[in-house]
């Protein structure tokens, strides 16, 4: 059985037994819609599922149905989820996990996956909040023939092959990569309007230099937050210099208050977070302004920066040889990921477990395994999981970054050039932000040896009291995070949950909120 309502942003496209829902490109060609079904629809189910998905460049979900055999994937970053219960007569696949209540023996709360979401704001591998509801991961499909189904990775990132060149000689793949990523903008810009979220930082000013350097000049560039925050300078400045349209959205008291019992905000924590995912509050205030009083036109594609930290290595440290004990990797992975909500010992200790199942499975370079944990779980369920906001509101989106050539160059990229972004921060500032005049606020990156001190510093704090540790938590709130999670905390205390404020981030108090609610029905 399918239960496929989500038509938000991108519609799902169905002729009975194929469903198909986004966009991709496949040799200099762009597919969406019908045009997608119908290329689809060219394929046995066999070369669908072992040749072809993987040539698949862009952000998608399929699934093809016929009789009792159900085939359905997502795309490597998970962006439009796909979830299922399994049934004795066969499986149910929805694309909101709210449809599948229904079928399921007991709404039951899987209380190891409810500590995973409390420590990270996601649930780790098919599991959800639900006991009895999986969802497929990043780069995964599943078959199920009758009554029986299983999964696969048709998707894995880690290198094939590491490249041996100097700089100069991959300076050159890199310009050659990013000509050919300026050709896939223009095709899924065609007729709309580009909508880029401009920080100050390196990946939203790249998204704006890649739209300057392609010939596209209609483009709208948002920032939003507090007034005064460190983001406005920066992102007006780019936006000025390369003659955009900036638009700033101001994170002031009466905008971002009154917001619990809102039919609005109850629909969109539901459908962002899928009893799997934290929904983010940062872009949400933003895109509804910007929706309700027609700022932008209707036919505005969003543009995120998504991803391009990740894929400079921004999640690396220096001593990841490749004969570290991978037990002391998953905990690294712990101690820089769990930080929301500590779980109790026990459940600390599976989840170290867990982590080093994980990662023991993925390839043999250790790095390698960092990396593929990454995209399989944080990047997708928490970070990239965001842009669901603009689908929310009625736009469509596509994240430039997350393309499979673009994060294919440095997938294969000498591991000294991923520590400390090296590559990715030189290269954007040398050959797109200074030509164009738009390298402004280059901050001076840490050096390897500051980073394994930052780890260790945040190691040591764990086992500090309260009172010690809190003294060293100073972030600047820049999106008005603590009067928005205010609201949180007197709702769940007039609920009389029990709330830890022993936290350290606003988020910590979006997870308890999320699971509050949940434990509340």
């Amino acid at each position: 059985m399918l239960l496929l309502k989500n038509h938000k942003g991108y519609n799902w496209h169905s002729d009975g037994k194929t469903f198909f829902k986004g966009f991709f490109f496949l040799e200099a060609k762009l597919y969406a819609g019908l045009d997608a079904l119908n290329f689809l629809n060219q394929f046995d189910d066999n070369n669908l599922s072992k040749e072809l998905i993987i040539k698949l460049n862009g952000h998608f979900s399929i699934i093809r149905k016929k009789h009792n055999y159900i085939f359905a994937c997502v795309d490597r970053t998970r962006t439009f989820p796909l979830f299922y219960v399994q049934k004795p007569d066969g499986i149910i696949i929805s694309d909101n996990t709210c449809d599948l209540l229904p079928h399921v023996g007991s709404t039951g709360i899987n209380h190891f996956a409810k500590s995973q979401f409390l420590a990270t704001g996601y649930t780790l591998g098919k599991s959800t909040l639900i006991e009895e509801i999986n969802q497929i991961e990043p780069g995964q499909y599943l078959v199920c023939n009758g009554k029986t189904y299983n999964t696969k990775f048709y998707y894995n990132y880690l290198p094939e092959k590491q490249v041996s060149l100097s700089y100069p000689e991959l300076k050159i793949s890199f310009n050659k990569n990013i000509s050919e990523l300026k050709e896939r903008l223009k095709l899924i810009l065609n007729n709309k309007t580009p909508v880029v979220p401009l920080s100050s930082g390196y990946d939203s000013r790249f998204i704006v230099a890649l739209l300057k350097l392609s010939g596209i000049e209609n483009v709208i560039c948002v920032t939003f937050g507090k007034e005064n925050n460190s983001e406005i300078e920066v992102s007006k400045l780019v936006a000025e210099k390369l003659g955009y349209r900036w638009v700033f959205i101001q994170y002031k008291s009466e905008l971002v208050s009154n917001y619990i019992d809102n039919k609005v905000f109850k629909e969109f924590y539901k459908y962002s977070s899928n009893h799997s995912s934290m929904f983010y509050m940062q872009e949400y205030f933003a895109v509804k302004e910007l929706f309700e009083q027609k700022i932008i036109p209707d036919n505005s594609l969003f543009l995120p920066g998504h991803m391009g930290d990740f894929i400079a290595g921004s999640h690396l440290w220096g001593d990841l040889s490749n004969h570290i004990n991978l037990k002391k990797v998953a905990r690294k992975i712990y101690n820089r990921n769990f930080v929301l909500v500590q779980p109790d010992k026990k459940n600390k200790r599976a989840i170290l477990d867990y982590l080093f199942n994980q990662i023991n499975t993925y390839g043999t370079c250790t790095y390698a395994k960092t990396q593929n944990w990454e995209l399989k779980e944080r990047q997708p369920k928490f970070i990239l999981n965001s842009s669901n906001v603009f689908s929310f509101f009625g736009f469509e989106y596509y994240m430039p970054l997350c393309d499979i050539d673009f994060t294919g160059f440095f997938t294969n990229l000498p591991y000294k050039y991923l520590v400390n972004r090296n590559f990715y921060t030189t290269i954007l500032s040398e050959e797109y932000f200074s030509p164009l005049g738009i390298d402004f606020n280059r901050k001076a990156l840490p050096n390897a040896f500051t980073l394994k001190l930052q780890l260790v510093k945040s190691t040591i704090k764990q086992f500090l009291p309260w009172h010690i540790k809190k003294l060293f938590f100073h972030h600047e709130d820049t999106f008005n995070y603590r009067e928005i999670t205010k609201e949180m905390i007197k709702d769940m205390k007039s609920r009389n949950f029990p709330v830890n404020e022993h936290v350290q981030f606003e988020n910590s108090y979006i997870v308890q909120w999320l699971v509050s609610v949940l434990e509340k029905r």
